[in-house]
């Protein structure tokens, strides 16, 4: 399962700005122990300041742990979004199509 998380830094991430590689190097080996895996981070510019797209074990227990991981972090605030790859989707779409 894919989850994008568009996320900005708090007030108090963004005065320690320095800090934040080693912060964000902490949030990946916190995730990584709840078996997630981020697949792509990008630095953002407008109302974001990160993209990631995280590998998810199946269920949504694990996304919803993920986002407590990231949340307890208190340096980010999220918002996050289920996502599956276009191929799985046009084929998924292209079944429905068939038994319908």
């Amino acid at each position: 399962m894919k989850l994008a998380v568009l996320a900005s830094a708090t007030d108090a991430a963004a005065q320690s700005e320095k800090d934040e590689l080693v912060r964000f190097a902490q949030l990946k080996q916190h995730l990584a122990e709840t078996g997630v895996k981020i697949d792509v981070s990008l630095n953002l510019l407008g109302r974001y300041d990160y993209l990631f797209i995280m590998d998810i074990p199946d269920g949504p227990e694990n996304a919803f742990r993920a986002m407590s991981v990231i949340a307890q972090s208190g340096t980010m605030r999220t918002e996050s979004f289920v996502a599956m790859p276009l191929d799985s989707y046009f084929e998924m779409a292209a079944e429905i199509g068939r038994a319908a």
